[in-house]
């Protein structure tokens, strides 16, 4: 059965990594009410609905470029809006963005990082997380420049170097790219390791 919808595959590359997601236009449209309504932007940046005809070729391809350029402003616009929440969740940029993923991760661990030790609970991780983590903790020097102290990326160094019980599981998340590697030496304590 033919689809009845178009999905538009984006790139996004930010300063500490690469991934893709696709959207419907049913999303961008979404993503532009509430950004009109928290933050104000024009509201005829987003290219109109179309009710017939848009399945044909020449128009997909008219719409993915008028996405792609309502994109760009978005990104290159005020940085309320290039670093907002509703931004940021439509590309998946806290689960992929190095920074991001780090200070997510330093929060939870910040939270509940001494109970999953004392517990042996342990930790489930993807591979986009061990990836963010193996880049971030293989830098030289880490300056923290979270506010809140839950924030800081300490936490993520202390419970990796504690941890004993581990489990890699894509199924949480689909791989971001293909070729991402990650480094499980970094996990000095760990006695069990699952996949």
């Amino acid at each position: 059965m033919p689809s009845t919808h178009t999905v538009y595959k984006i790139d996004v590359l930010t300063q500490s990594n690469h991934w893709c997601v696709f959207r419907r236009y049913s999303e961008f449209f979404a993503l532009d009410q509430k950004l009109i309504r928290v933050h104000g932007i024009a509201r005829d940046l987003l290219p109109p609905k179309k009710l017939t005809g848009n399945l044909t070729a020449a128009h997909i391809e008219t719409r993915r470029e008028a996405l792609e350029r309502y994109l760009q402003k978005l990104v290159n616009s005020d940085h309320h809006i290039a670093a907002s929440h509703e931004l940021s969740v439509f590309l998946d940029v806290y689960e992929h963005d190095v920074c991001a993923v780090m200070k997510k991760l330093a929060h939870h661990f910040y939270l509940y990082g001494d109970e999953l030790l004392e517990k042996k609970i342990g930790f489930c991780a993807t591979p986009d997380q061990l990836y963010c983590i193996t880049k971030q903790l293989k830098l030289p020097v880490y300056k923290s420049d979270a506010v809140d102290a839950s924030y800081d990326v300490g936490h993520v160094y202390s419970f990796v170097y504690n941890v004993t019980h581990m489990t890699v599981s894509s199924a949480i998340r689909p791989l971001a790219v293909s070729s991402m590697r990650y480094d499980l030496s970094l996990f000095k304590s760990s006695a069990v390791l699952k996949g």
